[in-house]
């Protein structure tokens, strides 16, 4: 059985932040990418709205943590033979100024625990963009997942040893 282990999964994010970077389009700012760590106002997920500003970023990474643990298959690091202990997946991913999840990439031991994380974040709903003076922008998210895989005993069979004796 594998366990997420989520309490570094926020801690550790800003680390991962990519640094700002700005397209100027026509002399404005519409395409400017801000990142998640150094954001005013930062994107508002469904349920955070009425909270005062300085706890819809706390709002906004606990929303998201729980529609991680709730949505990611976290038996899939076991069904891919994966040796036991820590391994991470890297989600990437812009929040753009209309507030739709956008730019989803990933990293990590497994092609399939990649797509699995893409799947998950790209069904996040749709958020109140964030703002930096007062205008929406895209702001830029990474988001660490740290999953667990124990070890098999030998009295547990896997799904495929079932299938072969059957």
């Amino acid at each position: 059985m594998i366990r997420i282990f989520i309490c570094t999964l926020f801690t550790f994010s800003s680390l991962l932040l990519f640094s700002q970077e700005i397209e100027v389009v026509n002399g404005s700012d519409e395409g400017e990418e801000v990142p998640f760590a150094i954001i005013e106002d930062v994107p508002t997920f469904p349920g955070c709205e009425e909270l005062e500003k300085h706890l819809q970023k706390n709002c906004f990474q606990t929303k998201i943590l729980k529609h991680v643990v709730k949505n990611f298959d976290a038996n899939l690091a076991n069904e891919l033979g994966l040796p036991s202990g820590k391994t991470r997946i890297v989600v990437m991913f812009t929040i753009a100024s209309e507030g739709v999840v956008t730019d989803i990439r990933a990293r990590g031991a497994h092609e399939r625990l990649e797509l699995e994380g893409i799947r998950v974040i790209n069904a996040l709903p749709k958020m109140k963009p964030g703002k930096l003076k007062g205008r929406p922008v895209n702001v830029k998210y990474t988001l660490p997942i740290t999953l667990l895989v124990e070890k098999t005993t030998k009295n547990e069979e896997t799904k495929e040893e079932v299938i072969n004796k059957n």
